[in-house]
C-alpha cells in the first residue's frame, strides 16, 4: 500500500483502533479502578500481585509500540496499533498511581483509627 492510496476501509480501521485508543483509559478508570475494587486489590490481592502486573504490561507494551512504530514507517495504518500500546502504558501508569493513593488513604486510616484508640495498658 502507498502513501497516497488510502481507501475507506484504511481510514476506517485507523479512526478505530486511534477511537479504541482513547477510550480505552476511559473504561479502565471506570470499571477497573474503582475506589472499591482497588481497596479490595490492597487486602485480598498476594503481596507483589499488582506490581508484577504493571512491569510486565508496562514491558510488553513498550516492546510492542516500538516495534509497531518502526513497522509503521512502512505501513501507516500500524500507528493506530502505536496508539493502542501507548493508551496502555497510560492504563498501567494511571492504575499504579490510583492504587499507591488507595494503599496511602488506608494507612492514614489505620493510623488515624491507632491514634484516637490508644491502649489501655
Amino acid at each position: 500500500m502507498g502513501g497516497d492510496q488510502w481507501g475507506a476501509g484504511d481510514v476506517l480501521l485507523l479512526v478505530l483502533s486511534s477511537a479504541i485508543a482513547v477510550v480505552f483509559p476511559i473504561v479502565m478508570r471506570r470499571k477497573l479502578a474503582t475506589p472499591e475494587l482497588l481497596r479490595d486489590r490492597v487486602m485480598f490481592s498476594p503481596g507483589g500481585e499488582v506490581v508484577a502486573w504493571a512491569v510486565g504490561l508496562t514491558c510488553y507494551a513498550i516492546i510492542s509500540g516500538l516495534s509497531f512504530a518502526l513497522l509503521a514507517l512502512r505501513d501507516p495504518l500500524l500507528w493506530g496499533v502505536v496508539a493502542i500500546s501507548i493508551s496502555l502504558l497510560v492504563c498501567v501508569a494511571w492504575y499504579v498511581i490510583l492504587y499507591r493513593r488507595t494503599i496511602r488513604e488506608m494507612e492514614r486510616e489505620l493510623m488515624s483509627r491507632d491514634s484516637s484508640h490508644p491502649d489501655t495498658e
